[in-house]
């Protein structure tokens, strides 16, 4: 029975030749706190992470299953017969519009497709503050069939007209299935604050395969034979498979023996190939990213265990008799398995050959409000292979109020069908991340006897994970800025100095020699210098202001008051500098006009103090870290710290203050002092951080 289902399968197969595209679960594209969003976009960095691993065999989990066009209810009606409740195929007497409802909806042709993809080995980690390395080894399984509206014609309608002669097109059908495993190295890296790149190299060592190749077949019918011409080929790579052939090249029979081989057999390498992802993300405004990547754009070349199987040209089909009468005891299968033996010859000794991926592009744009705790995503998903294309347009809502949580909604148009919702959801809880997400949910059912069908669904997508991250969160640092005050010296016995009219002056026997005098403090000698000779002055300066002693000691005790010689008065700034920097830590304030950053007017008298200090210390130079919360992701963060810091910067060049003398680090939320669990927390986060350097 299984070598009879096989023939029927490859009877199909041979008439023409065109790839099914896989579907992929498109609400994590948006999911940014979802560490394996890169499979999607190798630009994205996971959100604040430094490092992640995931669950040795249980870190990406990806599953599809579907056809492009045909739901249940196409196949399948509920009437009522009788007055009692039944379900009926279209291909019933009974059934709506039955065979023409049908094939109305195949379209022009119906995609059916399957893929698996299992992420063995996942983790990935960040390089300084602007790249990100990620490593995976994935086993995939990949399996298209497409079947042609004219092929369900020639099945279900047949040539019409008993007398005419009909000529069907049927380029469109195939079969094509991979088995390999994925070894994978992606790199992205932040080269500004707006523009994000990413690339991925991958390996691609394949096990098993089954390909078409058909050029230009045309099926003519009429009552009395059908005439099949064109080109077609089969090649198959897999272990275990033999096929045995007539004296004249013919297909005699496929045998294959699953006690001779093992599993391992499957393990072992048949074809090796190469495979790259390339993406890109710029943030156009702060609170709009644009993105676009592709996806699997590769191919493997089989060299082991080849098989072939090559259509002969004009293959003449006189038909095979049915009669009712007989229909419990002919085998009909019996019938087509003859047909295909005569279509195709044997090639044991097949040539290798190449097998490409399914390529896919996605071009994305993702909007956030509120303070970036929801955005809204439109998303574009194009399946390229061998020229053809299929669309996907989704709309999503993300929220995302919390690090711990995090979901997304979407809604698809999928082949003009506007019915396919998307779920998805992400937990942070402490190292352990987990997550889940499906597309095209089944939102109609139907019941039967014991069980209930979607009767609407065409489709479905699942991905589900666990991985560990390192570094999303941190414990808050209190940093302790030490205030920088001029030493006080404080003086015991020394003589208050009042100012006192020119002809109060004390006549002083003794006057010290003194270059400068420092007005603020006196310096207090234990002993008094006796001097054995008086300088004579010649001349006495006449002063401003001169000092009063109020109490005058001894004649020969007294220290004379030095006479004050004025200097270039300091900046204000001078003594307080490390009160300058903790004021401007959170006293230097932004704000948005018409979506441009700017500073706050009220940030003003703090950015001329620091302009005033940088004119007077002329070597100094200056460092502005910008730090930032994390609450609307790594990339985000960077970017607000980069762009306050570049403020500053262009308002002290303003000030014509060398630009050259000011260095801007955009730190992003890598270095929190508070907990970016509670809104406080995230404010204390928001700071600027200037210190000067001679």
């Amino acid at each position: 029975m299984k070598k009879r289902i096989l023939y029927i399968l490859l009877l199909l197969l041979s008439f023409g030749a065109t790839t099914v595209f896989g579907q992929g679960a498109s609400t994590l594209y948006f999911m940014e706190k979802n560490p394996l969003r890169h499979n999607l976009n190798p630009a994205f960095q996971p959100y604040d992470t430094k490092f992640y691993i995931g669950m040795p065999g249980f870190s990406s989990l990806n599953f599809s299953l579907g056809n492009n066009c045909i739901a249940f209810e196409d196949v399948f009606q509920g009437k009522t017969i009788n007055g009692k409740k039944e379900t009926v195929s279209f291909l019933s007497k009974k059934a709506d519009n039955g065979i023409d409802g049908f094939l109305d909806a195949m379209h022009d042709n119906l995609y059916i497709y399957s893929d698996f993809n299992l992420q063995i080995i996942n983790f990935g980690f960040r390089i300084k503050q602007r790249s990100y390395v990620t490593f995976s080894l994935s086993t995939k399984t990949d399996i298209q069939f497409n079947i042609p509206k004219s092929l369900a014609e020639i099945i279900f309608v047949g040539n019409g007209d008993i007398d005419a002669t009909k000529t069907y097109h049927i380029d469109d059908l195939a079969f094509n299935a991979l088995v390999y495993s994925e070894a994978a190295v992606g790199y992205s890296y932040n080269l500004n604050d707006k523009l994000n790149l990413g690339a991925k190299l991958k390996l691609l060592l394949g096990h098993s395969s089954l390909h078409t190749d058909f050029d230009d077949l045309t099926l003519t019918m009429n009552k009395d034979q059908w005439v099949m011409s064109g080109d077609g080929k089969i090649d198959i790579s897999t272990p275990g498979i033999k096929l045995v052939k007539d004296e004249d090249g013919s297909l005699k029979d496929i045998e294959y023996n699953e006690d001779d081989v093992k599993f391992a057999d499957y393990a072992k390498i048949a074809g090796l190939g190469v495979g790259v992802d390339l993406g890109a993300t710029y943030r156009l405004l702060p609170e709009l990213q644009l993105s676009a990547s592709v996806i699997d754009l590769g191919f493997i070349r089989w060299r082991d265990n080849l098989h072939g199987l090559k259509q002969k040209t004009d293959f003449t089909f006189n038909g095979v008799v049915y009669d009712i009468k007989d229909k419990d005891t002919v085998d009909y299968g019996k019938e087509y398995e003859e047909i295909f033996n005569n279509m195709y010859t044997v090639e044991n000794d097949s040539d290798p050959f190449t097998s490409w991926l399914t390529a896919k592009v996605f071009i994305g744009a993702e909007y956030g409000v509120w303070d970036n705790k929801m955005s809204f995503g439109l998303l574009s998903k194009t399946y390229i292979h061998s020229a053809l294309l299929s669309e996907e347009l989704s709309l999503s809502a993300n929220f995302k109020p919390w690090r711990i949580f995090s979901t997304s909604l979407s809604y698809s148009l999928l082949d003009g069908c506007w019915s396919n919702f998307g779920w998805g959801t992400n937990f942070n809880l402490g190292t352990l991340n987990l997550y889940a997400a499906i597309d095209n949910i089944p939102v109609k059912f139907a019941k039967g006897d014991n069980f209930v069908v979607p009767t609407q669904a065409r489709d479905i997508s699942f991905s589900m994970g666990m991985n560990f991250v390192f570094g999303w969160t941190k414990k808050p640092k209190e940093e302790k800025k030490p205030e920088e005050e001029m030493p006080v010296t404080i003086l015991e016995d020394t003589i208050p100095v009042d100012t006192i009219a020119p002809d109060t002056i004390a006549a002083i026997d003794t006057i010290p020699s003194v270059d400068t005098v420092a007005i603020d403090t006196v310096p207090v000698l234990d002993t008094i210098p006796v001097l054995d000779t008086i300088p004579v002055l010649d001349t006495v300066p006449v002063l401003d202001t001169i000092p009063v002693l109020d109490t005058i000691p001894a004649k020969d005790t007294v220290l004379a008051p030095e006479i004050p010689i004025k200097e270039p008065s300091a900046p204000k700034i001078n003594n307080n500098e490390g009160k300058l920097w903790e004021k401007a830590s959170y006293g230097i304030m932004f704000e948005e006009k018409q979506h441009l950053m700017i500073l706050n007017p009220s940030s003003y008298n703090i950015l001329d103090e620091i302009a005033e200090y940088m004119l007077t210390h002329k070597n100094a130079r200056l460092v502005i870290k910008g730090h930032y919360s994390m609450e609307q992701g790594a990339e985000f963060s960077r970017f607000m710290s980069k762009e306050h810091a570049s403020l500053i910067r262009g308002y002290l060049v303003e000030k014509e203050i060398e630009r050259s003398r000011i260095e801007i680090k955009a730190v992003g939320g890598d270095e929190p002092v508070a907990s970016e669990d509670t809104e406080a927390g995230r404010e204390k986060n928001r700071r600027m951080e200037i210190r000067s350097f001679e």
